[in-house]
């Protein structure tokens, strides 16, 4: 921590952006495939009364199916997305402090006040700083420079945002 914030940054990666898209989607993705296989479950068991093994795995394999098709078109969206956001290639300085998250991206600048997060979450790989529902500041770990500035900025979320907002691990 230097003695005006942490300063950290680098150039989202393809690898990046599609851990940010899945982890963002993960929990809503979920849901939709247990309300999927609970729906067809019902019709099939429906369909084929007392044969409860044979419509449970028959609304299994579907419910997998759907899901794994559902994953292949979301890569090849995120894919395109990547591929045409030339912004998000670009290099991104930060320095994160008690008043907020100031980016810099070429002549660019722009200030986040920590009031004006949603919501804060860590994963094992990167940082989710949710500004709205649909957006989002991905902030790989691979930017901090050492594991210290990754626990002072850990910190610095915790002091700073409403505990309720905030959805860290409990690494110190």
């Amino acid at each position: 921590m230097h003695s005006e914030g942490i300063e950290f940054g680098g150039t989202v990666s393809f690898n990046d952006y599609k851990k940010l898209v899945f982890y963002t989607r993960r929990k809503s993705t979920i849901i939709m495939m247990a309300c999927y296989f609970l729906v067809l479950f019902s019709i099939v068991t429906l369909t084929i009364p007392d044969m409860w093994v044979v419509s449970f795995i028959l609304s299994l394999i579907a419910t997998l199916v759907v899901f794994m098709l559902a994953v292949l078109f979301l890569y090849f969206r995120i894919r395109r997305e990547y591929a045409s956001n030339k912004l998000m290639k670009q290099e991104i300085r930060y320095v994160a402090s008690k008043d907020g998250l100031d980016l810099t991206k070429g002549v660019s600048n722009a200030r986040y006040e920590w009031g004006d997060l949603i919501s804060a979450y860590e994963y094992k790989d990167l940082f989710r700083l949710q500004v709205s529902r649909f957006l989002a500041i991905s902030l790989p770990k691979r930017f901090f420079e050492n594991a210290d500035d990754i626990n002072e900025f850990r910190n610095l979320i915790r002091v700073s945002l409403p505990e309720k907002k905030v959805h860290l691990s409990k690494q110190q």
